[in-house]
């Protein structure tokens, strides 16, 4: 649906949608600090794929390349592995080879051959969207927006959150007395890209057709899927816009399955909200809802897929529970902690929190719910409200940083804003003083696995009091795309598979506006964590 401040991808022509997925927060959507810039890669790989026909952009010498020339090869995309927990549970995060991410981006938004009976193109997207979105009692809160205003896309999707998603499910507490909340678990690694074709025809079509979908513009998505990421059938990469579209249409399908079912035992008092995967189920019945979990978790097994028992709980007071606890905790200390701070008389110094006190507060929170989206506010709140305390270096800024280092540590969420708010804090700092803090972090680090977030998010406080040809750094800095920025020697993705002609594009610092690096080697801005947090209602 249309707003005044933004537009679903199932309101655009198919060049519209192909513009919206080529943009660089769309191709990839994990905070990175705001010198990486991916535009340039795009486009050059644009230009290369658009060049003449004949004169192929991958391998010619290689007969495997000349066919595919990729899917025998495991090292296409690049990976970077996110800690859920601050423990053992990590999420990978991909930004897909360029190439292979813009020939599936077309693939999806071509123009619809009409002489094609089965439907191969964005009109038939569009058209099975309407049908996935039949049933007015089962709305989708999560197809991917793009911005009209000056919010940025991802201001836009989040502001639809809170809209659609937590406001609306205070609101239906009018109409009905339960809600189950729950969702899908471990929900991109174990979608079955076979599951495409039969969310655009039926599960049941395909399989007793399969020569007539053999070449279908389904299974064409799924072959695509399937190659990019080594011939793996399970699971699809997270990390960009198209893929959270994708996962939308096996979603909607299991929607109209949902929908089908409920018809069948003529189940009329419900309402059900989904968010991604994500589900809210209301009703005035508590078999009702007992009836749909049911019915749910029979479908997503049929996809491989599973209800999280973890974050399931039934609620029979559904204001109460549609705000989420670590909110609820929070306001109450926020309140006073703001008050203390920002009504501060003078007269009455005693009364004003410190900053040690105030990251204190902070770190009980990030106990109490580990990982939580609160934290982010806080932090944010705090950088944006104390600025001015931040920008002389204080006398315990070492007791500070302690304090945020462990906040980050044990909340992997929290990395980038508390990264910044240091930086902030050794803006004017001597150079060993802010070397001095960087070994320390790492050396916290040392015995954890999977570092290159914490290390891109590191970088930036770096370049602060390290130079371009830093030994050392080269040293204590070990992940591939930490090197690619500061050394712009090497490449994030490989350039064997393309036709020498095209490598070149590789073997430069495409990845990185050098301009801004260098504006944020001198200080922070504020923006670099009101960016973080843009459109975000809390």
């Amino acid at each position: 649906m249309t707003t005044k401040n933004s537009r679903t991808i199932l309101e655009m022509t198919n060049e519209e949608a192909t513009a919206f997925l080529t943009k660089k927060d769309s191709y990839f959507t994990l905070n990175l600090p705001e010198y990486f810039d991916l535009t340039e890669l795009l486009t050059e790989s644009r230009d290369i794929m658009s060049s003449n026909a004949s004169d192929t952009y991958v391998n010619a010498n290689n007969l495997n390349a000349r066919i595919t020339g990729y899917e025998k090869r495991d090292d296409m995309n690049y990976t970077i592995y996110v800690s859920k927990d601050g423990r053992y549970s990590w999420r990978p995060m991909t930004i897909i080879n360029p190439f292979l991410y813009l020939d599936l981006v077309d693939y999806i938004t071509k123009e619809e051959d009409i002489t094609d009976e089965i439907g191969n193109g964005w009109d038939f997207v569009l058209k099975r969207f309407k049908e996935f979105h039949s049933n007015e009692k089962i709305e989708c809160a999560s197809i991917p927006r793009e911005s009209l205003s000056d919010r940025t896309d991802t201001g836009e999707n989040i502001m639809n959150w809170w809209e659609q998603f937590e406001q609306k499910t205070i609101e239906k507490s009018l109409d009905f007395k339960y809600c189950l909340f729950t969702d899908i678990s471990n929900f991109y690694p174990s979608i079955y890209t076979h599951s495409i074709p039969w969310a655009f025809y039926g599960k049941e079509e395909v399989k007793s057709n399969l020569g007539r979908y053999r070449n279908s513009y389904g299974q064409g998505i799924d072959t695509r899927i399937q190659k990019l990421q080594y011939n793996q059938t399970n699971g699809i990469p997270q990390g960009s816009v198209l893929m959270d579209f994708i996962s939308e249409i096996i979603l909607g399908y299991i929607d109209l399955e949902l929908t089908d079912l409920l018809n069948q035992d003529n189940i009329e008092d419900y309402h059900i909200i989904r968010y991604r995967d994500d589900y809210r189920i209301f009703s005035n019945s508590e078999n009702n809802i007992e009836l749909i979990a049911k019915y749910l978790q029979q479908i997503l097994l049929t996809f491989n897929l599973n209800l999280g028992s973890g974050k399931t709980y039934f609620a029979d007071n559904i204001v109460n529970d549609a705000v989420k606890h670590d909110k609820r905790y929070w306001e109450p200390y926020r309140t006073l902690i703001r008050t203390s701070y920002l009504s501060f008389d003078s007269k009455y110094h005693k009364g004003k929190i410190t900053l040690q006190k105030h990251l204190l507060q902070i770190h009980t929170l990030s106990q109490e719910y580990p990982n939580s989206g609160m934290i982010k506010k806080a932090l944010t709140e705090f950088y944006e409200e104390r600025n001015s305390e931040l920008e002389d270096l204080p006398n315990d800024y070492n007791i500070l940083i302690s304090i945020l280092v462990d906040i980050m540590y044990n909340n992997p969420n929290s990395i980038s804003y508390c990264i910044i708010i240091i930086a902030k804090l050794l803006e004017d700092a001597f150079i060993e003083i802010g070397r001095e803090v960087i070994n320390k972090i790492l050396r916290k680090y040392k015995y954890k696995a999977n570092t290159d977030y914490i290390e891109i998010w590191l970088q930036r406080l770096a370049i602060m009091f390290y130079e371009n040809e830093s030994e050392e750094l080269n040293k204590i800095f070990s992940s591939n795309i930490y090197h690619k920025v500061l050394n712009k020697s090497q490449s994030i993705f490989p350039s064997s598979w393309l036709n020498p002609k095209y490598r070149k594009i590789y073997d430069e610092p495409s990845i990185v506006n050098q301009e801004v690096l260098e504006k944020m080697r001198v200080k922070v801005d504020d923006s670099e964590i009101s960016d973080l947090n843009e459109g975000y209602i809390f």
